[in-house]
């Protein structure tokens, strides 16, 4: 019986601490000295960098995309004029066709 009533309270101690680390409410931290409490508040999603970053990268994708099919007749005389540099600079060419290849990949 007391094998039961250990596992029913350290069960519901998990289930406090896991309510408390989903929550979205400040989490105090006991410090190692007991007379000061510090409050660690999860960041949100816009605080990061990298989520702004991402978000960036996703519209200038979609916006070149969008622009490549809206002016489809602009996009092919870049397209033509970008290989007819390639044919007069070889090896430059190369390498700017090798740069643009891991850009797209």
């Amino acid at each position: 019986r007391f094998l039961i009533m250990r596992q029913t309270k350290s069960h519901s101690t998990l289930s406090q601490s896991y309510q408390q680390a989903n929550s979205a409410s400040p989490i105090p931290h006991k410090s190692s000295d007991s007379s000061s409490s510090i409050t660690i508040t999860p960041k949100k999603w816009y605080y990061k960098i990298s989520n702004w970053i991402r978000i960036i990268v996703l519209i200038a994708i979609l916006s070149l995309l969008t622009l490549g099919v809206v002016k489809g007749d602009v996009t092919l005389y870049i397209v033509k004029s970008f290989l007819e540099w390639m044919k007069t600079h070889i090896v430059l060419g190369s390498f700017a066709f090798i740069g643009l290849y891991i850009l797209c990949n």
